[in-house]
């Protein structure tokens, strides 16, 4: 169902009424209502807005986190002999 306001009454207390003709009008001041688009011009800027500041933040993690496995794949090729045996042996 779309949404119907009044532009002259408070949001809180709009009850929508229709009459024989179909058309909806308000029940507290008996205006017309008009129909409220679902998605209007406004709605799509500010996704867009919120897109460009939050994706590059999450791309940002992400190029971090695949970097990050890359060096630690190289890092752990060797076999690396443990710091105990080594200062065992200088114990010697």
């Amino acid at each position: 169902m779309s949404k119907y306001f009044c532009p002259f009454c408070d949001p809180k207390y709009q009850f929508p009424r229709k009459d024989n003709n179909g058309n909806v009008y308000c029940s507290l001041c008996g205006d017309y209502m008009f129909k409220e688009p679902t998605i209007n011009f406004k709605k799509i800027i500010a996704f867009f807005l919120s897109l460009a500041f939050i994706l590059p933040i999450i791309l940002v993690f992400l190029f971090n986190s695949f970097n990050g496995l890359d060096n630690k794949k190289n890092k752990n090729t060797k076999p690396a002999i443990s710091t105990s045996m080594i200062s065992v042996k200088s114990l010697i």
